[in-house]
């Protein structure tokens, strides 16, 4: 079993296509009977600041080239998803991403 939808170094994501990772994510996802839902676009979003971020840190740190990415890590036994984690050396990043809110709720916040 695959507690992800994607997962590669920081260099094999930034030389992918964003296409190509969105693919990806939703064969992953094959909830969605519609390609252009909010997740989809959420992720596009997602994935294009996460590229343009990374490239910019590899600017300074060539090393974190090296530094592994998974995106939408399923949490076993819990079965939520962390929209991104980043393995990097011996620190471990979370990222959660929201897309075109206006308001956060609780849940936002918390696994529950």
């Amino acid at each position: 079993m695959s507690y992800s939808y994607f997962n590669a170094s920081i260099r094999d994501f930034l030389l992918m296509s964003q296409d190509e990772i969105l693919g990806k994510l939703n064969l992953a996802n094959v909830q969605f009977k519609n390609q252009w839902n909010t997740t989809n676009i959420s992720w596009e979003e997602f994935l294009h600041t996460l590229h343009s971020q990374l490239s910019e840190i590899i600017k300074y740190n060539p090393h974190v080239n090296n530094w592994h990415l998974i995106i939408e890590y399923i949490i076993p036994r819990i079965g939520k998803r962390i929209d991104a984690v980043i393995i990097a050396d011996d620190l471990i990043f979370i990222i959660e991403y929201k897309y075109n809110r206006d308001k956060f709720n609780i849940e936002d916040l918390t696994t529950n």
